[in-house]
């Protein structure tokens, strides 16, 4: 089976807060996996879940823009319940929190990214920034999460 995009859902952003919520519908395709992407202001983020189902980190970076740390990280759930459920994010303390979530179908099952980068420009240009990634397997898929500027979540 080929990986094919399944659906996206967010951004849901809460400023200043310690949880965040949303509605998420999951297809009923076979071997699902979800991804959801947080971005925070403080990097305290004790839990993600779909449908009450924990998500397992595999990503996370920070953000060193010009007098606005920013934190992402990437969490990953193996089947997630198909249907319309909740994506919750939970941090330790009140801060600035952003979420989006988008699910596949067709992917290995497995939570062990085969290939992962990240890209920092601090210098404020407005050149694009580029990642390198070398991807490890065939046909594989790339996905992206950013934060676009100082003013901007």
């Amino acid at each position: 089976m080929a990986l094919a995009f399944d659906a996206a859902s967010g951004p849901t952003t809460v400023n200043p807060g310690s949880n965040v919520t949303q509605n998420h519908t999951t297809s009923s395709g076979s071997n699902r996996i979800m991804f959801i992407f947080v971005l925070s202001t403080l990097q305290d983020v004790t839990a993600v879940t779909y449908n009450s189902v924990s998500a397992t980190q595999v990503g996370g970076y920070q953000i060193d823009f010009p007098a606005a740390n920013r934190y992402i990280s990437i969490w990953a759930i193996l089947n997630p319940s198909s249907g319309t459920n909740t994506v919750s994010v939970t941090t330790a303390s009140s801060n600035l929190i952003r979420i989006e979530a988008i699910t596949y179908t067709g992917a290995k099952q497995s939570t062990t990214m085969d290939a992962t980068g990240s890209g920092n420009d601090t210098s404020g240009a407005t050149d694009p920034l580029t990642v390198n990634i070398t991807t490890t397997v065939a046909n594989a898929w790339v996905i992206l999460f950013a934060r676009a500027s100082v003013n901007n979540i």
